[in-house]
Formats: structure tokens, sequence, C-alpha cells
């Protein structure tokens, strides 16, 4: 079924981690979500409004955050830096440098990047979107959460980034859940 996906992770979000939860509390299911029919773990949502909730149609990326990790990987993390924050509240403000420093910091360790996985693409609003992703360098995995404004010149900025190895301190725990299970 080609909504399963998503509807697990707004029954995670949800705070609800199956149909029979489902069909004894819909109170906290998000207003996107209805229950269409249920046969053991089955739930459907409402087709139209389940890409509002949960995307993971990587095209919906903001070329901001798919162009600053391609600039990364042939520039080197100043590039990525300046890409990425560009037009944010962040561009040329100390916090820039800091990131930038942490980045090279993590360079020291893991060597070079060699590439970027999307792991969830969340459309909360219409002007905002959280993404998850995970980078690949040559001695280990760093874990990567952007937040996206589509501002008032309808042009998407990052308006806040957080990067760190240990996938705990960056993934929302419903990704970290959803992931275990997935593995069971």
């Amino acid at each position: 079924m080609k909504y399963l996906y998503p509807v697990i992770f707004i029954l995670l979000l949800s705070g609800l981690t199956s149909a029979e939860e489902v069909s004894s509390d819909t109170s906290r299911l998000p207003a996107a979500v209805e229950v269409i029919s249920q046969e053991s773990t089955k739930v459907e949502v409402k087709k139209e409004e389940a890409a509002s909730v949960v995307q993971e149609d990587y095209s919906l990326v903001p070329s901001i955050v798919s162009d600053s990790f391609q600039l990364y990987r042939e520039q080197g993390a100043e590039a990525f830096v300046k890409s990425i924050l560009k037009g944010s509240p962040l561009e040329g403000d100390e916090s820039s440098a800091k990131e930038l420093e942490r980045l090279r910091n993590v360079e020291r360790y893991y060597g070079k990047i060699l590439r970027h996985s999307f792991v969830s693409v969340m459309k909360v609003t219409s002007f905002y979107k959280k993404i998850y992703i995970i980078l690949q360098f040559a001695k280990g995995p760093v874990f990567c959460g952007i937040d996206c404004y589509y501002t008032s010149q309808n042009v998407w900025i990052v308006s806040a980034f957080t990067f760190n190895t240990s996938i705990e301190k960056v993934f929302p725990d419903v990704l970290l859940k959803q992931y275990l299970e997935n593995i069971k």
C-alpha cells in the first residue's frame, strides 16, 4: 500500500503505535488523517492530504539544500556554509563562522564527505519543512537536521541547521523508533 509508510510515521508522531490504538482513540490523529479501513494493521489516509503531512518525495527538498550539499562535496565546508545560509537570518552572522569551524572539526576526525542521503522530509506547513539527512564521510556518518522556511520573497531559505556525530542528538525519537522497527 502506497500510503502505509507515511501513516506509520503519522501514528508515531501522534503517539499511537497500532491500528488497534487508532480504533480506540482517534482524537490524537492529525486533521489530515482519516481512518478509512482497518484490517489488522492496515490503515489508510485521505490521499489528497497525505502528502501534506509527511513527504518522502525527495524532489521536494528545496534547491538551496540539495545545491549546498553538492557544493560541499565539490568545494568543501566553507562553500557549503556560505551557500546553505544564503538569504538566511544567520548569513554573515558569527554563528555561521562557528558552524564552519564545527564542520572542519568533523572533517579532521571523519575525513572527506563522500555523499549524503535524505532520510525524511517533513512538510509541516506550506512555508516550513524539516529535513533529516545522513552525511557519509570517509570514516563515519554525521547526522543533520535542516529547517527550511519559505519567505515572503517566494524563496526557500535555511533558517537553522544542526549536525552531530550522534544520531540521537539530531533525529527525533519518532524517526529512531521507525528505524528500529524496520530492522526487526
